[in-house]
């Protein structure tokens, strides 16, 4: 059996157990006990299935889910959860419609693009290409665990996002209207949306930070994992959550030494729909049409970064993006805010008329 420990030099919780008839010891990445006491025994199970179950295809997919999806909830975000659990719902849905047998050894590249092009002509490319994505982990488990040889969704292709929504974000003019107005009208809200633009942290990682996330002395926020609350992506140097440290300039330091510390969070715990609804009311005030997203405001952030020169390799770790093409699409924006850049070719005018 393995045990769950304390370390004098980590904040979290350690997990000691056997694996291939080694001891491990490893950090579980959470100061919570009992969810480090779930990942160990998720880990205990892996160890256990690893060496048994090579090929092992006889294993029916609805049991398989069931067990993947037990580790997905302890060791994954409870968004990640949810999505998970909708894909494979309808992957299972699919399987049960189309009259395909549903053991892991009946899983093909062939069941798997014809279940693509289904989702292909009833949803958005956006939506199919997300399914990809967690076919690919799915099975890849599968492998990792033991049941399969080969990951049969390896060489399933991406999808090409053709109907995506273009990313809208502030011009600096709009920055300013919304500002004002928010200050103004609704100033209760003014440091949680001030912050929002100012850091580019998701919605999530804003509404979950403590005081203790916030190092004003040194201008630093710290994305870190809590009991209820893990960031999104994976460190694969770690396996762990991907943490990371927000740098914050000296208006936004005065802007959060102005908030009271009489809760443990930083910004209220508000329904969880307010803070849209107020961003709205604050951009039809302000003029400002089509702003219908708090993710906007994390959009703005990486565009002005961009626009003031800051190289794109920054920007990713800035947003905490696992992958860089996550950020490219930030240097594909529309030019219309690129007038003053395209101004500089006038200069070539006066070279030729000098000739």
């Amino acid at each position: 059996m393995g045990v769950v420990f304390k370390r004098i030099d980590s904040p979290y919780y350690w997990l000691a157990y056997k694996k291939g008839g080694k001891r491990v010891r490893e950090s579980s990445g959470t100061k919570s006990k009992t969810l480090a006491t779930e990942i160990l025994r998720r880990k205990e199970a892996e160890a256990l299935i690893f060496p048994q179950n090579i090929n092992n295809g006889d294993l029916s997919l609805e049991a398989y889910v069931k067990e993947f999806l037990e580790w997905v909830k302890v060791t994954r975000r409870p968004h990640t959860f949810r999505s998970y659990s909708s894909v494979l719902r309808i992957f299972i849905g699919y399987l049960n419609g189309a009259g395909q047998d549903k053991h892991l050894r009946d899983m093909t590249l062939k069941v798997l693009e014809d279940y693509k092009h289904n989702r292909i002509i009833k949803s958005k490319t956006c939506t199919v290409k997300n399914h990809v994505i967690i076919l690919k982990t799915f099975f890849q488990r599968a492998v990792e665990w033991g049941y399969l040889a080969q990951n049969p969704a390896k060489n399933l292709r991406a999808i090409e996002i053709t109907d995506s929504k273009p990313i809208r974000y502030l011009s600096e003019e709009e920055y300013r209207r919304f500002m004002e107005v928010c200050k103004s009208e609704f100033s209760e809200f003014y440091p949680m949306f001030y912050t929002f633009v100012h850091t580019g942290l998701r919605k999530g990682e804003l509404l979950s930070l403590e005081w203790s996330d916030i190092d004003l002395k040194n201008g630093y926020i710290y994305v870190r994992s809590k009991e209820d609350f893990r960031p999104k992506g994976i460190n694969r140097n770690t396996g762990r959550a991907k943490e990371r440290v927000v740098p914050i300039h000296e208006g936004l330091k005065r802007v959060l030494q102005s908030i009271p510390k009489d809760e443990q969070k930083v910004f209220k715990a508000y329904d969880k729909h307010r803070p849209r609804r107020v961003l709205i009311r604050i951009a039809q005030k302000a003029g400002i049409e089509g702003l219908t997203r708090l993710h906007e405001l994390r959009h703005s952030y990486a565009t002005f970064l961009l626009k003031k020169g800051v190289d794109i390799y920054k920007i990713k770790e800035l947003l905490g993006h696992s992958d860089i093409r996550d950020t490219m699409k930030y240097v594909h924006l529309p030019t219309i805010h690129m007038k003053d850049e395209v101004k500089l070719l006038e200069g070539l005018d006066c070279i030729a008329d000098n000739s």
